[in-house]
């Protein structure tokens, strides 16, 4: 019952993550006059057709990710992987579509002005405040699921499902880490913002919010191996589900108002695919700014952001065929 409980309670966020994580890519704000990863005149976005891409793009992500969670409602524990498979697709192609409608209905605009490409290490402010940030957010995410395992390990479960989410929830968290540690370490400070301080400050609290969305499914599944009793689950994690939504919420906010619209990538605009897919062997970046809204987007022309994906996919489908293994045993 509590197993079954998880891969309902899993699969709706997982869902919810992927429709949110486009909400975050359509945020008004943009970098250089960009509006949907394309270049417009200032104020396009507060225009009229502006104001209507933009309303067409909520209307069909929400619509798109409803269908979704109903989806994966109905493929049970394989609905797992498939809810934010589909979420993020659905986002992606509405993203793009959005991308084009711009590209036909805006003003053309003028090439940008490549700046320099390299991430040679510059001086940026070197607060402690920052440093204890960039750690939590690289140790707390897979810490959590590591004591959860330590626990399960010392309880002497042999409930196969609980270890598959809780290796999964390991996976999760060790992503975590190494997308905070490329925001801080392999990443241009000019593309964030015109000062190198506040492309610290923006950088590392972008990755601290991302680590904080992905850290409900991580605490989610090593609450389950912790707290078994699902009564004491429920006590302990709704009050927490909510501290950091609503942490999440106001870090967003703080992205947004600082979000320096005048920082931008340097390199040409045939290097963004659909919109939000950044793609250039030749630059060094592992991550770069999306050029619409607060989030970012690796560089998956880079050979280690290939190798990742490679691991990332595999996982993902043997992540589909346990997952579906293990529904068909518990509906026997």
């Amino acid at each position: 019952m509590t197993v079954s409980l998880l891969y309902h309670l899993l699969s709706f966020w997982f869902t919810l993550i992927g429709a949110f994580a486009w909400h975050l890519l359509a945020t008004r704000k943009s970098r250089g006059d960009s509006f949907f990863g394309v270049r417009v005149e200032a104020g396009f976005e507060d225009s009229e057709t502006g104001s209507r891409i933009l309303g067409q793009f909520r209307m069909r992500l929400w619509s798109l990710t409803a269908l979704a969670a109903v989806a994966a409602e109905f493929l049970g524990a394989a609905g797992i992987g498939t809810g934010i498979l589909l979420s993020f697709l659905a986002g992606g192609l509405v993203f793009a579509q959005a991308h084009r409608m711009t590209l036909r209905l805006a003003p053309a605009q003028p090439a940008p002005v490549v700046r320099r490409a390299s991430i040679a290490v510059e001086p940026e402010e070197s607060s402690s405040w920052l440093g204890i940030l960039d750690a939590l957010a690289m140790i707390v995410p897979p810490v959590i699921p590591a004591i959860a395992v330590a626990a399960a390990l010392n309880r002497g479960s042999g409930d196969r499902a609980l270890w598959f989410f809780l290796v999964f929830a390991l996976f999760l968290g060790i992503m975590c880490a190494a997308n905070q540690w490329a925001l801080r370490f392999r990443a241009r400070s000019t593309d964030w913002a015109l000062s190198q301080n506040d492309s610290r400050r923006f950088r590392t609290y972008l990755g601290v919010m991302f680590s904080l969305i992905f850290t409900a499914p991580i605490g989610m599944i090593s609450l389950i191996a912790l707290l078994p009793d699902p009564v004491v689950f429920f006590a302990t994690f709704l009050p927490l589900e909510v501290l950091l939504l609503f942490v999440v919420w106001r870090i967003r906010f703080w992205l947004t108002k600082h979000l320096d619209p005048r920082s931008i990538d340097p390199m040409p605009d045939s290097c963004w695919k659909w919109g939000w897919y950044y793609c250039n062997p030749s630059d060094p970046a592992l991550v770069v700014p999306l050029r619409t809204g607060v989030g970012h987007s690796f560089n998956c022309g880079h050979p280690g952001v290939k190798a990742a994906f490679a691991i990332v996919t595999t996982l993902t489908v043997v992540s589909l065929a346990v997952t579906t293994v293990l529904s068909s045993q518990l509906a026997h």
